[in-house]
């Protein structure tokens, strides 16, 4: 904005969508006509319209903020004098600080944001850096602060001193290093009264610190090898934080599972939104025995070491489905040693991703999992379903009896996706066979498996001397459980005519 031309008298201003919630403030005569791209004039925009633009100017632009976060955009084709005049008085237009910025820029940003709340960045090497230190001495007004260290232990007490400052604005504070190292950081050990959202990547604080007390959000990720919380510091640390929304720990042990007493109290998390986990199943179980949460929370669970527990253990009785107006959709992908487990957002979505190296798991096993999650009474509840199957190093071969048990579990499904991905082993083999068998309930009713199945979507499929096999099944079920549409996606070697006759539509990709 420095080097706009001042001469100019008449700049316009492109913006992609009209500013809607201020319109009243515009004259009739700039305001655009409906179907037109909006443009305004710099002179006819009032200040506080400009202090807006400004905002979305500076989240685009800053290393602190992504632009893929912007949902739109702001098209700025000349800057005038009055444009430049309202943006050197807009303190918040200068609030975003980084210490690879010159230091006479960081001086610049420091005045003309005139005393508000700042976001930082800072990258702490192996020398002294006066732009850091220039930085860290507004402290005191810093609201969000990123700190990416590397050997700072050669300097740590140059840096504790500036950290010692009062932190009355401080928010959000998020610290990553290049290289995890077995010294903890020796900064910011202290208690925070704004402090919310805490965030370490590859390095980690002495675990008995009071940075955690009154966090909202908690991140810890990459934790450096054997310098985890044991399940005692976690604990003392979500006691720390009873208010937390957003908990997420990937990585990032517990070790010393043996130290933990088996009669400790449960921590209860009555404010908990949303739950990412990435540890073993074993850490998990003991985990996830030591929790308490609201129903309805947005989750992602990924386990290492997955031998073949069963879901019920797996998905804690605490993690019950969402419920949604909406169809609820499970995915499950099976390409090696883990399993993937989340819900929402969108609260309609779950899913589920097994991953298994090859000779680990028995097909059967395979297919037996699928059916147990699928049927997980207090979570899954699908209507869509989605499976994939990655086989590369792990052959799964099907069966008619394999994908009966599958179908079996889902009765209310109403579309079933169904992908291959680089299959030699043919996963799919029984499949229309299951489709065209019948099922006698608990009820003593008979009817076709899946019965209320409206939508197949088979991706990858070769249906070499198949295409006739299908067509029987669909043409089975069509009395009483008639499929309406077939989708086939990148599928091969179809008869289009022969699968057609017996569903309402085909539609292929």
């Amino acid at each position: 904005m420095e080097t706009g031309q001042e001469d100019i008298s008449l700049d316009d201003l492109v913006l992609s969508r009209p500013l809607v919630p201020t319109r009243d403030c515009l004259k009739p005569s700039v305001l655009p006509k409906p179907g037109i791209a909006p443009r305004w004039n710099a002179t006819n925009i009032p200040e506080d319209i400009l202090t807006i633009i400004f905002a979305d100017v500076r989240n685009c632009t800053s290393e602190l903020y992504s632009p893929l976060s912007q949902t739109q955009t702001t098209v700025i084709t000349h800057v005038c004098h009055r444009w430049r005049q309202v943006a050197l008085d807009c303190a918040t237009l200068w609030i975003c600080v980084t210490s690879s910025q010159a230091y006479q820029e960081i001086v610049t940003y420091l005045e003309r944001s005139k005393g508000v709340p700042l976001d930082a960045y800072i990258s702490l090497g192996g020398t002294r850096d006066t732009r850091c230190a220039l930085i860290l001495g507004e402290l005191p007004r810093v609201r969000r602060l990123t700190v990416h260290t590397s050997q700072i232990a050669d300097f740590a007490d140059d840096v504790k001193i500036l950290f010692g400052k009062p932190t009355v604005q401080l928010q959000e504070v998020h610290f990553t290093s290049s290289d995890p190292y077995d010294s903890p950081i020796p900064v910011l050990q202290t208690s925070h009264q704004s402090l919310r959202s805490l965030r370490l990547e590859c390095c980690f604080f002495p675990w008995d610190c009071a940075i955690f007390q009154g966090l909202t959000h908690l991140c810890l990720r990459n934790i450096p090898w054997n310098h985890e919380p044991n399940l005692s510091e976690y604990r003392a640390i979500l006691a720390l934080c009873p208010n937390l929304r957003e908990l997420s720990l990937l990585r990032a042990g517990p070790r010393d599972m043996h130290l933990h007493p088996s009669n400790a109290p449960i921590i209860t998390l009555r404010s908990l939104r949303i739950l990412e986990i990435q540890m073993s199943t074993y850490w998990w179980l003991e985990f996830s025995a030591m929790l308490s949460v609201p129903p309805n929370v947005c989750f992602t669970i990924t386990l290492r070491g997955y031998y073949h527990h069963s879901a019920a253990n797996i998905i804690p009785k605490y993690l019950t489905a969402i419920i949604c107006p909406s169809d609820s959709m499970l995915s499950i992908t099976s390409p090696s040693y883990s399993v993937a487990i989340s819900q929402g957002p969108p609260s309609s979505d779950r899913g589920i991703l097994l991953h298994w190296s090859s000779g680990q798991v028995h097909t059967a096993d395979f297919f037996h999992l699928i059916a147990t999650f699928v049927s997980s009474p207090t979570w899954a509840m699908p209507s869509v379903v989605n499976l994939a199957f990655d086989s590369y190093l792990s052959p799964l071969y099907g069966e008619m009896n394999k994908w009966t048990d599958v179908l079996d579990a889902m009765p209310n499904v109403r579309q079933l996706d169904i992908t291959l991905k680089r299959c030699t082993s043919h996963p799919e083999k029984g499949l229309p066979e299951a489709l065209a068998s019948l099922h006698t309930s608990d009820t003593g009713q008979t009817r076709f498996r899946v019965p209320k199945l409206f939508r197949l979507v088979l991706t990858g499929f070769d249906f070499s001397n198949l295409s006739e096999v299908y067509g029987s099944c669909f043409q089975s079920r069509q009395e009483l459980s008639p499929l309406h549409t077939l989708v086939l996606e990148k599928c091969s070697n179809f008869d289009e005519e022969c699968l057609a006759k017996h569903v309402f539509q085909v539609i292929i990709h």
